[in-house]
């Protein structure tokens, strides 16, 4: 079996956080580090997620929903002929939409117009690019991972591929995840030295961080962007780093192996949860204090979550088992567990409304928040397995893609 076809079957696995991971490979913490770096691509990229039959029609109305005065409505729907990876939504020059992906294992930049036109960007002498990042700017930050660079990109003045704004940044070998805070970022990097660096972004300069700790596997800032977390699976730990001073703060002990970590963007109510790979437990941070505040065990392993926008409470789910659980942010309990497919990739908010790509399912489904409780009010068919949600400024900024089909489409969410 060669290389790549390796890494596909890796991410496969990974969808759903199959028991596999934990009894198939007993003691396996370096492949289990493998499968959960590659989890994220894999939903992305559609890894896992192909159904059978042939995916319902773009724009089909699903029966069964409450009838919302707003509803979604697709504005843009693009087949780009590229097997989409990682994605971001930002403003073009006329401060229009505009959907920005890296393509899989490629070094190329594509760009969707509301029209629905396509460009793409051919980086020479480029690694394949990974993340993308929406910056304050309106630009997008790239990391690319098969090298040791950041790079920059901007709209173009007219219709055309992304331009490059800034020289490509060396930061470290294999940077996988970036965070970013007013003109500052921070790169996790999976090099042998397991190092975090800061990024200035408007001098362009980069300075490495000590990251004490074993297999850093997600990051998080604090709503303030004075702390930030480290998520260390082999160590069974988080690593709070002061970033006005630069030096790391003594490590807290967490359940076993912790590899996301959600935070708040509430400023009122600082809080972080940290999940864990294929475990129902999910732990309550007090970021502000580094200080662990409970574990709950949930019926359901949760594979993604976000929070309400004061912070109150917590949207989790689970994958897996095909549930979208509402808990407190005080107690992790939940109050309601909903149906969503199994296999479903993401959760986002946006303006008001809790969002769920379905993935083989292959819709956008939209969710009004209303008294403490969730309803879902539409949903609309993509025509293909569904991956990332990717929303940038604005109410006409909600874009779905369909990795390997490579679709994506743009709703109205109000």
């Amino acid at each position: 079996m060669g290389k790549g076809l390796q890494v596909r079957q890796i991410a496969s696995e990974s969808v759903g956080f199959c028991k596999t991971i934990a009894h198939d490979h007993p003691g396996s913490t370096a492949r289990r580090a493998l499968i959960l770096s590659l989890a994220p691509l894999a939903l992305l990229t559609g890894c896992g997620q192909c159904g059978s039959g042939d995916p319902e029609p773009v724009g089909k109305p699903v029966d069964n929903v409450e009838n919302s005065a707003t509803p979604s409505r697709v504005l843009t729907n693009a087949t780009t002929g590229s097997h989409l990876a990682n994605c971001a939504a930002t403003l073009d020059q006329a401060r229009s939409p505009l959907f920005v992906s890296s393509l899989f294992d490629q070094s190329t930049i594509l760009s969707v117009d509301p029209s629905g036109a396509h460009h793409r960007l051919e980086l020479k002498d480029t690694a394949a690019i990974g993340g993308l990042y929406r910056l304050p700017d309106d630009n997008i930050a790239a990391l690319e991972f098969g090298g040791d660079r950041l790079l920059k990109f901007g709209p173009p003045a007219a219709p055309g591929p992304m331009v490059q704004t800034q020289p490509p940044l060396t930061v470290c070998q294999t940077p996988r995840l970036l965070t970013q805070h007013g003109q500052k970022a921070w790169i996790l990097c999976r090099d042998a030295k397991r190092r975090l660096v800061e990024v200035d972004l408007q001098a362009w300069t980069a300075r490495p961080i000590e990251l004490p700790g074993s297999t850093p596997a997600d990051l998080a800032l604090d709503p303030s962007g004075k702390w930030l977390l480290v998520a260390n699976l082999a160590s069974h730990d988080l690593t709070p780093v002061d970033l006005t001073t630069g030096k790391s703060a003594p490590r807290l002990p967490v359940e076993k192996e912790p590899y996301r970590l959600i935070a708040s963007a509430s400023t009122d109510k600082a809080r972080m949860v940290v999940l864990y790979a294929n475990s129902n437990r999910a732990t309550l941070i007090d970021p502000l204090e580094r200080s662990l505040v409970r574990t709950h065990v949930l019926e359901h392993i949760p594979t993604d979550a976000v929070f309400s926008p004061d912070g109150q409470h917590l949207f989790m789910l689970s994958a897996g088992a095909g549930r979208l659980m509402v808990a407190s942010a005080d107690t992790l309990e939940v109050s309601q567990s909903l149906e969503a497919p199994v296999g479903s990739a993401s959760v986002v908010w946006n303006q008001g409304r809790l969002l769920l790509s379905t993935g083989k399912g292959g819709a956008l489904r939209i969710f009004d928040w209303k008294d403490q409780s969730l309803t879902l009010v539409d949903e609309v068919q993509l025509g293909a397995a569904a991956g990332k949600i990717c929303a940038g400024p604005g109410p006409d900024n909600v874009w779905l893609t369909g990795p390997q089909a490579g679709r994506v489409a743009r709703y109205k969410v109000q």
